[in-house]
């Protein structure tokens, strides 16, 4: 498990809306049992979404957005299959996440 590793969303309930899980964490802390994931959601569902907090992205042939809003820790045992590393992207996620911090 590695920073920007992309998921599958094993859970029924919330795979409907978010059915890919983004770890974002460093890889520093990758001994522990825990890491901090942004949810992905399908491009359209977002009514309007800002294009930094909303980077689209390309993962495994499905464009998706980020939702970093809803950005958790999880146990790493309680995510499914991973289906990619959008590594190549990580300029669009850390973007997101400085806006989501930022101070104004």
């Amino acid at each position: 498990m590695a920073q920007f590793d992309v998921y599958e969303n094993p859970s029924k309930e919330s795979a409907k809306q978010f059915p890919l899980l983004l770890e974002v964490q460093s890889d520093v802390f990758d001994e522990s049992n825990r890491a901090v994931y942004i949810p992905l959601v399908d491009s359209d569902t977002l009514k309007k979404p800002d294009t930094t907090l909303n980077a689209k992205i390309v993962v495994a042939d499905l464009t998706v957005r980020l939702f970093p809003l809803d950005i958790a820790s999880a146990p790493r045992s309680s995510v499914g299959r991973k289906v990619a590393n959008i590594e190549n992207e990580s300029d669009k996620v850390i973007a997101a996440l400085d806006l989501l911090f930022a101070r104004f």
